[in-house]
């Protein structure tokens, strides 16, 4: 593994003098403190100048506590455990519901778990706790709106509730027996505790070392299956052991396909899952990044092992190494994928490399470039369209820019493995941005929380001198490389209707098939290619199904059954999206006949759907 970048050793010198500055403050304070009047000090620090750094978290109050002044207010409460006993050592944190830094300036916690949060301003927060070895769990307090979501203000007292984590131990040997020392075992979430397989399907939870015993002890872990992994490289630590050059080993003593999954139920402890090192030698990958600019950034390379999705290892190029070389030891055999990445260095978006497909058998890789590609970015606006009172149609609660989230996504079927969508919130304004965006075509989706909205429309202007706005929704968004869009429009709309109903057999006695979908389809002519007019969601095994957020208009009902190969991936990819699946959707609702019409504010219930295997949908 090779060293840290010198730009995090001068961070880390700039830390400590920070550091060692706020350590001489608090003490000279406790020391003038303690001083009778006539002897402290002729100039003392006033006291909202005292006030103004513990409010800026530089000075962290550990005397009584302090009465909050008139503008603000706390939130008071305890932390304990399953079994109602105190938290020791618990931290708890309040962030503004609406987005925003944490609050928390002025924070106590006593012996019995009782915590103030002091120095808030009114309004919503959200609450949170951590402690090692505990997971989160349920606050009892506050209050929950339309949407569950609960939310807490200053003058509130509640009960937070932290479960014990699952532990997992045991003991690493080599072949005669002899413990393994300072060797790296990682612990991978790969099921979740209903047995589903987590997306992404081997999530890294934990990293430790054995001791001198080769005994190790992962704890703090969420129910579910794990996959428990020795190695020489440490995931979350640029440390080495001694073993870099040998093959990652899973337990019981075997390679990556043929390891066997730990379970953990919550609380438990698991013990004995002893490991034999196998001790194999591994292969070394080795190369170069190439960059398409002069910045001085390091970059970082990421393995990823191909068929089960693992993150293998991560490095890092050295600033100071004109080559940018980078050396990843001990990997085995198998199929892996290669991707790096520069963050940007404030002028840019930063830079990513296409994903590289390698293959090791018997032989190290040696001579690989990956070439960086400057990154862009998506920006606009979102406009919030009042609804006028129409037939009874009055919105419960108005809308608001921050319960709205938008979600950019690569527009292909199948994106690398190490790919992930932007997310962001809009501000106040109704300004948003995504950072960090590779060239491609993208999609665009924007959910607003409130149920009373829906999403009317999504453009770009297009091509001069006309300008006629794009729908972004139906041919989604181009990106250049480092291309930074600014004028993508989201208007959002009042008036939302909604349908609630069952599918039923056709035949009494039938059972649902499993796949089943539920399709709206607009049933306007001028509508057909208005990809944000088309909705889909799952029937339950119970035939139930829900449509929120919904455009006032008329529509036609399909059921149909989802193809037996669809993966989860494809499974969040609306037929709509593409222009054949809208046709075929099209003619499948002409022929079905089924037909609804919804009003601005509507609220239909207890709607009951025929499902005709063979024959189209009544």
């Amino acid at each position: 593994m090779t060293d840290q970048p010198s730009s995090a050793r001068k961070w880390l010198r700039s830390f400590g003098s920070q550091m060692q500055f706020l350590f001489c403050m608090l003490n000279w304070l406790i020391w003038s403190a303690a001083l009778p009047v006539s002897a402290q000090p002729a100039v003392q620090k006033p006291a909202e100048q005292v006030a103004a750094a513990v409010s800026q978290n530089q000075i962290t109050p550990t005397g009584p506590r302090q009465a909050s002044s008139p503008e603000t207010g706390a939130i008071t409460g305890r932390v304990i455990d399953d079994d109602g006993h105190p938290v020791l050592h618990a931290s708890v944190q309040a962030r503004p519901a609406r987005g925003g830094r944490p609050g928390n300036a002025d924070f106590f916690i006593d012996d019995e778990g009782n915590f103030r949060l002091s120095n808030l301003v009114p309004g919503e927060y959200s609450l949170s706790a951590y402690a090692k070895g505990y997971l989160p769990g349920p606050i009892a307090g506050g209050e929950r709106d339309e949407r569950r979501q609960q939310s807490f203000r200053p003058g509130d007292s509640v009960t937070i509730t932290l479960s014990k984590g699952g532990v997992i131990t045991g003991r690493v040997t080599g072949a005669n027996d002899e413990p393994v020392v300072a060797a790296f075992v990682n612990a991978f979430l790969v099921g979740n505790r209903n047995g589903r397989t987590v997306q992404p399907p081997a999530a890294l939870r934990a990293e430790v070392r054995t001791d001198d015993l080769g005994v190790y002890r992962i704890y703090g872990l969420v129910p579910g299956s794990y996959l428990i992994r020795v190695s020489g490289h440490g995931q979350l630590s640029s440390q080495t052991s001694g073993y870099e050059a040998l093959a990652p080993t899973y337990y019981p003593s075997a390679t990556r396909e043929e390891a066997v999954e730990v379970a953990v139920r919550a609380g438990e402890e698991v013990t004995g899952i002893d490991i034999r090192f196998r001790g194999e030698r591994g292969h070394i990958i080795s190369g170069t990044v190439a960059l398409t600019d002069s910045s001085a950034l390091p970059a970082s390379i990421t393995l990823t092992h191909v068929a089960t999705r693992t993150t293998i290892a991560s490095t890092y190029t050295q600033s100071n190494d004109p080559a940018r070389k980078f050396t990843f030891e001990g990997v085995a055999d198998g199929e892996y994928e290669l991707l790096a990445q520069r963050n940007s260095d404030g002028v840019d978006e930063g830079a990513l490399s296409p994903p590289r497909r390698i293959t090791i058998k018997g032989a190290d890789l040696t001579g690989v470039e990956l070439r960086l590609n400057p990154l862009g970015s998506i920006a606009g606006r979102v406009i919030l369209a009042t609804a006028q009172a129409a037939n009874g149609c009055e919105a419960k609660r108005p809308a608001r820019f921050e319960e709205v989230s938008l979600v950019i996504q690569p527009d292909r079927e199948r994106a690398s493995l190490t790919s992930r969508p932007g997310v962001s919130r809009p501000s106040s304004q109704g300004d948003f941005a995504i950072h960090g965006l590779e060239a491609g075509r993208y999609r665009v989706t924007a959910i607003s929380q409130n149920e009373n909205c829906y999403i009317r429309a999504m453009s770009v202007p297009g091509d001069a001198p006309a300008k006629r706005p794009n729908d972004v929704a139906r041919s989604g968004l181009a990106l250049r490389p480092g291309e930074r869009l600014t004028d993508l429009t989201i208007t959002i709309s009042e008036g939302a209707a909604s349908v609630r109903g069952k599918v039923i057999a056709a035949v009494e006695g039938t059972r649902l098939p499993d796949r089943l979908r539920v399709h709206l389809v607009p049933a306007e002519a001028q509508a057909a290619d208005e990809v944000l007019r088309f909705a889909e969601v799952p029937a339950r095994s119970d035939g139930l199904f829900l449509f929120t957020r919904l455009a006032p208009g008329r529509y036609w009902l399909v059921v149909r059954l989802a193809p037996e190969d669809e993966t989860p991936e494809g499974a969040r990819r609306p037929v709509a999206w593409e222009s054949d699946g809208r046709l075929k959707l099209r003619r499948e609702a002409e022929a079905a006949n089924l037909m609804i019409e919804l009003q601005a504010c509507q609220r239909i219930t207890n709607y009951e759907l025929r499902y005709f295997p063979s024959a189209p949908n009544r």
